[in-house]
């Protein structure tokens, strides 16, 4: 397998001040990561240690979370209150005592960014999404998920939040649909993982939202991320 030189001009001087291998070491696995290449695929093609491999995808994937982060200029994660949570009522049949990893998406400016929400279980997160679609939203909720353009419970579908905030229902429905665009990307791309580790989560999330925004830009753009 060949990998195609999509690397700026100026990749030979990037991020060798921490690199612990040679700069073209280096240079290959910053290309096989921006051919979207798993690091055993990475590890196989360029006859390298995959735990090697698997030490700068981190990297990569760490400073890629902290431009995202930086661009989105939102918390990176959102808490449920105990008090609004206790305020619910859960129908016995829906309960769920463990916190499922979900996040919310935002499209803003025209890219899509995330934020992973903490300290709820997904039978409380589904009441409150079913409360804010039906028009009864406190101030509680507005300050915590109003928001998001949609909510994603890990593992289970996508929810679309009615804003009533936004300027009319075309936005909505735009943000909608740029919300849904990105977790059908998103779930699609996951599966070639064979599942993925709590922890490693939301780096692969903050991944996502930077391969989904950068379309066309990803060799450029986490070149000088790098540096």
């Amino acid at each position: 397998m060949a990998l195609n030189n999509g690397l700026p001009d100026n990749r030979n001087t990037m991020i060798v001040k921490w690199a612990k291998i040679s700069s073209y070491r280096l240079k290959k696995i910053v290309q096989c990561f921006c051919e979207d290449l798993t690091a055993t695929q990475a590890a196989h093609l360029l006859g390298l240690n995959r735990n090697t491999v698997n030490r700068y995808y981190r990297i990569f994937r760490e400073r890629i979370a902290g431009y995202q982060e930086k661009n989105a200029n939102i918390p990176a994660t959102v808490e449920i209150d105990e008090h609004i949570l206790n305020g619910l009522s859960i129908d016995a049949s829906r309960k769920d005592n463990n916190k499922v990893p979900a996040f919310g998406i935002v499209k803003k400016d025209g890219k899509v960014f995330t934020q992973l929400i903490r300290n709820a279980s997904k039978a409380h997160l589904i009441e409150i999404i079913e409360k804010i679609n039906k028009g009864e939203i406190t101030a509680d909720f507005n300050n915590k998920l109003l928001a998001f353009d949609g909510i994603v419970l890990y593992g289970y579908r996508q929810f679309n939040i009615n804003n009533p905030l936004k300027k009319c229902s075309g936005e909505n429905i735009a943000n909608h649909d740029g919300a849904e665009n990105f977790w059908g990307y998103t779930k699609k791309r996951l599966l070639k993982f064979n599942g993925i580790s709590s922890d490693e989560f939301y780096l692969h999330l903050k991944e996502c939202e930077f391969r989904y925004n950068e379309k066309g830009k990803v060799p450029e753009t986490l070149v000088a991320i790098l540096k």
